[in-house]
């Protein structure tokens, strides 16, 4: 079996060009449809990961992987998620923390669905 992942068919979205004024993401319908469902699968990893790791870091209060927040209902923020899980590229906390990989982002990365145990 290839340990090579999957490329999936979008591109990563762009930041502004320099004096082009930010447009910021908005939750839409099918957004907050598709984040409920990935922060179930982030939520049943995550109880599962606590009984091996109980200090583990939490996810932010308003993480894309946590149903109801605003990141988590937008499409291009969840695009962005989803293809960085897929692909294995870090997608970082946007809470300040850029330096660090996602909560929630690190708990899909040990789900079957990504492949982990």
């Amino acid at each position: 079996m290839s340990s090579q992942r999957p490329t999936l068919p979008w591109e990563y979205s762009e930041p502004p060009s320099p004096g082009e004024p930010a447009i910021l993401n908005e939750p839409t319908a099918l957004g907050r449809e598709l984040g409920r469902e990935l922060a179930r699968l982030v939520d049943v990893q995550e109880a599962k990961d606590r009984k091996r790791f109980p200090n583990q870091r939490p996810r932010c209060n308003d993480c894309a992987f946590r149903a109801g927040t605003l990141p988590n209902g937008c499409e291009v923020t969840l695009a962005d998620a989803i293809k960085c899980a897929f692909e294995g590229q870090v997608f970082f906390c946007h809470k300040g923390k850029a330096d660090k990989p996602c909560m929630g982002w690190l708990t899909l990365q040990s789900t079957k669905l990504i492949g982990g145990e």
